[in-house]
């Protein structure tokens, strides 16, 4: 068969955000981006898991009560500008 008839297979992605496409140019080429195709959607899986739990501790971690500080203590007076008229 003529290299210009198909199928032609490809794998597409962003990198960088540009669009890169790579020709997979046997069976065997497609089953192995396949795979990783697929281990890389486990682990962003796992990973959404991870920050799903990270976000679950932090809202139940306790606020510290700590003694304000001094700046913290001062107040702002209020100033002794008038607003121009309008």
């Amino acid at each position: 068969m003529p290299p210009g008839h198909g199928p032609h297979f490809q794998l597409t992605q962003k990198i960088d955000g540009k669009t890169v496409t790579q020709n997979l140019p046997s069976p065997a080429a497609v089953r192995k981006a396949e795979s990783e195709i697929a281990e890389f959607r486990k682990f962003q899986t796992l990973t959404g898991d991870l920050v799903d739990v990270n976000r679950k501790i932090c809202r139940m971690r306790p606020v510290e009560q700590t003694v304000p500080t001094a700046q913290e203590k001062k107040r702002r007076r209020p100033s002794n500008k008038k607003l121009p008229a309008k």
